[in-house]
């Protein structure tokens, strides 16, 4: 049997359109579900320098990521200024756009903000990061990179970045 995880491909091309680079950079992950393993190893095979997990729950975020700093929200206020941090929750998705995973105070710790959440197209916590002047980044090009992925696995294509890029922008427009 062969399985195949496309949140890591979408993830990684969503980082690569964004120029974004994670080598040598301290990450901070929101959240340990099954969207923050395949982030999680991206990260990995990308030589981030440090990986933090954001966890509900502490003692089910350090079981299911024992090589990883595992901490809670509460512990974020401790943290110092740092690289990127990454929600990969669902909260601020819609229809409760109301809702950020951390406060401001936090946001701004850190130069680049990606939320995977792609409805809204900005989030709160996107947009708190935008009037902080930080980098921000939403989730819908790892959705297309996600579904561009599948199409190359199951019908044993290549698909270059120009029919991908096309895609992302009628997808966006229509949005």
């Amino acid at each position: 049997m062969i399985g195949y995880n496309t949140d890591y491909s979408g993830f990684g091309m969503l980082l690569n359109k964004n120029n974004v680079s994670t080598k040598n950079e301290t990450v901070v992950i929101l959240g340990t579900g099954g969207a923050s393993r395949a982030v999680s190893e991206y990260l990995v095979d990308n030589n981030a320098k440090d990986i933090v997990m954001v966890s509900r729950d502490i003692d089910i975020g350090k079981q299911k990521y024992p090589k990883f700093n595992v901490i809670q929200y509460s512990d974020l206020n401790n943290i110092k200024v740092s690289g990127i941090v990454i929600n990969c929750t669902p909260v601020g998705m819609y229809p409760h756009i109301e809702f950020s995973p951390i406060d401001k105070y936090n946001t701004v710790k850190f130069h680049t903000v990606v939320d995977l959440i792609y409805n809204p197209s900005e989030t709160k916590l996107l947009k708190d990061a935008k009037e902080e002047g930080l980098k921000v980044i939403n989730g819908l090009y790892m959705l297309i990179g996600q579904a561009v992925k599948a199409q190359e696995i199951w019908n044993n294509i290549n698909i270059n970045d120009t029919i991908t890029e096309r895609v992302y922008k009628k997808v966006k427009k229509s949005l």
